[in-house]
Order: structure tokens, then sequence, then C-alpha cells
């Protein structure tokens, strides 16, 4: 194994710039690195410096957080439970608190507070690091900042598995949990959304949470149509045989503590998986989150070097159509056939498609085919490229997105993709 191949990685992945130094690629050919040593050094973790006042078994005060994304600083909780052994990767619970997205600093403190509380007792159980962000501005584009930027600080202090990353929440945090299922499915093993959730059946978003699993819970008396909506997304859900759970508990906007620790088993039974057989991606006009929500223009300053990305799904990613009128939609699918090393699309309104590619997907010594609507689009032996993988991990800064590179196709044909659970079988549809 090559030995230099850890410093220099390491040190390029921690690095604080923004753009991909192009000295990186001399220096990965003239040590002789491969992309099988840089899956090696990731898979081992990376360097950690946990802060010494913070104790398993004992929640912490409560902690600054400055956003990478946005001139925002926030505050949140941490709790490590009593078995945490530094030396072995934790599963890590990101829990996000009710309100409304007009509240005071005072309000979020005390209610992120009591979140986390609920979950102290699973923690211990489980072994979950817990940690619990603070927002008086709701859980929308800020929300990702916050969220995306504590878990970047937390895997810096702490060894955390980075395919069992997961996320809750009740009531304003359950609506989070729901959108990020929705939107950045691929940053987290399963969600959990409680008491939270709006008709994604009726926005036609409900095909996007084929790709990441969940346990919602709501009461039979829910506020705000909560319920209504949550039993519609249940009966899709049960239709299309998706892998989600939707419990409905007798009771009113609440959390259910008898559904904890099933929720933190179903966590643990499901690590994010980065290279599924079938995805789905969806989105508008607009992918990558780089600007406020609306309304804060005025006050708040995105860092144009940090977007969050979000067109991305998986292994699948679709670019920005401003083009695109109000209303319609980029509709792709992907599944892989290893049997016949190729991977097949089926796009509509689709025009850039990138196309991440490991080893547990295809055969990297032999061509892989790739047709999109019916047409092959590629057929070449692709190679692996150390400089795209490290720059892939350093723009979602997540250690365990491991591809050894990635291809890049135009599309100029459209096709109407079909939801996986009716009609045709997807063997069917991409034939």
């Amino acid at each position: 194994m090559n030995q230099n191949a850890q410093s220099l990685i390491y040190s390029y992945l921690n690095a604080d710039q923004s753009v991909f130094p192009k000295e990186l690629v001399g220096q990965l050919h003239a040590n002789d690195i491969s992309a099988q040593d840089i899956e090696f050094w990731l898979r081992k973790g990376r360097p950690v410096k946990a802060p010494s006042d913070f104790v398993p078994g004992k929640l912490s005060r409560e902690i600054p957080l400055t956003c990478d994304h946005v001139n925002y600083d926030t505050h949140f909780f941490l709790y490590l439970p009593r078995n945490y052994q530094p030396e072995k990767p934790s599963p890590l619970l990101v829990i996000g608190h009710g309100g409304n997205g007009n509240m005071s600093k005072a309000y979020a403190r005390q209610i992120a507070f009591l979140s986390i509380q609920d979950w102290i007792s699973i923690a211990d159980q489980f072994g979950f690091i817990l940690v619990a962000p603070m927002t008086e501005k709701g859980w929308g584009n800020m929300g990702y900042a916050i969220v995306f930027s504590l878990i970047s600080k937390i895997k810096r202090w702490y060894s955390i598995d980075p395919d069992r990353v997961y996320i809750t929440g009740h009531s304003m945090g359950g609506h989070l949990s729901w959108r990020s299922a929705l939107a950045l499915g691929d940053r987290f093993g399963a969600v959990s959304p409680m008491s939270g959730g709006y008709d994604y059946v009726a926005r036609d978003m409900m095909p996007l949470l084929w790709n990441v699993p969940g346990y919602a819970t709501f009461g039979s008396q829910e506020p705000y149509q909560i319920d209504d909506y949550n039993r519609k997304m249940r009966s899709w859900i049960k239709k299309h045989g998706y892998n989600w759970i939707i419990q409905e508990k007798p009771g009113g906007h609440e959390i259910f503590f008898d559904e904890l620790p099933r929720v933190a088993g179903f966590f643990l039974s499901h690590p994010r998986n980065l290279y599924p057989a079938k995805v789905w991606g969806q989105g508008g006009r607009k992918q990558a989150v780089d600007q406020p929500d609306q309304g804060w223009q005025r006050i708040h300053y995105w860092n144009p070097f940090k977007p969050i990305p979000k067109g991305c799904f998986h292994w699948l990613r679709i670019f920005d159509r401003p083009d695109l009128r109000e209303g319609e939609k980029q509709k792709i699918v992907g599944e892989i056939r290893k049997e016949e090393n190729a991977i097949h699309l089926i796009s509509s309104q689709v025009r850039k498609v990138r196309i991440y590619l490991h080893p547990h997907m295809i055969n990297f010594s032999q061509p892989v085919r790739i047709m999109v609507n019916g047409e092959t689009l590629y057929e070449e032996k692709p190679h692996p490229d150390p400089a795209k993988m490290l720059y892939t991990i350093r723009e979602f800064d997540d250690w365990g997105r491991i591809f050894y590179t990635w291809i890049d196709l135009e599309i100029h044909t459209d096709r109407q993709p079909e939801i996986w659970g009716t009609g045709p079988e997807p063997g069917d549809f991409f034939a």
C-alpha cells in the first residue's frame, strides 16, 4: 500500500481551498497513487480531534456553530452515548426541532434542548451520537446549511460512520426530515419524519422516496391536515412497495415514545448504499442550494464556493435547466445491469447528466455501455481518476462518497420515466 497516499490525501481533503488545485493531479501521478490506494485510506476513516470537555453520558452545553455555506451563526447540543468508544465509528443522528420560521433564539434553544433529551435513552441503548441544532429561521435552505455544516463539524471531532448518518425531527423538524428524504436522500442512511409533511403526492414528488428508506409517525388527530397528508402518502407507498413505514398512532401532534426504539432499529438496519441498482432523479429549474430562502436576500450572504448540491441522486446527477418553464421538471430513472456491464437511463427534460462509477457497480476492466432513452451514448472502458475521486469527496465533504470516476453525457431526447411498482417492470420499459 502506497504510504505517501495517506498524508497527501488527508492534507488535500482537510484544506480550506475552494477550488481543486491543478498540482494535485501531478502529485498523485508522481507518487503512483491509485484509486484503490485512495479508497483504502478513505475507508480507514478521517483524522479526528475531539474536544476534551465533552464526556460520554452527559448532555453538552450549547455549542457555537458557524455555517460553511452562509454567514449565519447558531448553536447546537451534543450527546455522546455512555458506551461511546473513540476508536469505533459511531452512527450519527441529527434531530431537527419544531417551531416555526420566525421564532426567538431563546425558544429555539429551549425546544432543541428538549428535542435531544427525548433521544438520550435511545442513544445509550443503540450507540448513536446525537446532535440537535437550533434555528430561528426555519429548516428551508438555511436549515440545510445548518445541518450539513454541523455534520461536517462532528465528523472532524469524532469517528462517524459516513454511511450511518440519519435525520429525524418532530413538527417543523418532521418537515425537514421529509424534505431531506426528497431532496437529499443520498446523504442519509434513512430518515424518520414525525408529525410533519405536506401533500407530496399532489406535488408529484413521491418517486424520490425510492432513494432512501424511511420510518414516519403521525397522530390520528394532527393539525394542519398532517394526518390526511400522511395517510395519502402511506397509501401511495403501500401501492408502490417502497421501503417505508408510515405509522399512525392514536393521539395528536406529539412524539410517540414507544416508536423511538423501532425507529432506532430501523436506522441501524439501513446503512446508506451509494451504489443501488436503481435510482430516481427529479428536479426543477434550480438544483444547487446556493441562494437563501425567499425574503432573506438582504440579510444573508451565500458562499459561492460552498453550494449544497441538490441534483445528485446516489450515482446519478442532473444539472440546472434555467430554461425550463415554471412547473416543468427534469425526471430520470437509472438501472445498473451488472450482467451486461451496462447502465440504462430513461429521462425527460434532462439535458446533462453525470454518472458516477465504482467497481461495485460495473466492471472497469471491460467497456461499459450507457444507454439513454434506448440510444447508446457511451461504450468505452472507463478509467479510474484519483483526481475526480478526491474532488467529489471534498465537494460534498463526505468521505464515504467514494466513486472512481464520472462520465458526463449530453442528452437530446425525451422519454417519460415510469414509476416503479406500477405498470411494466423496470426491465420492460428499459428495454
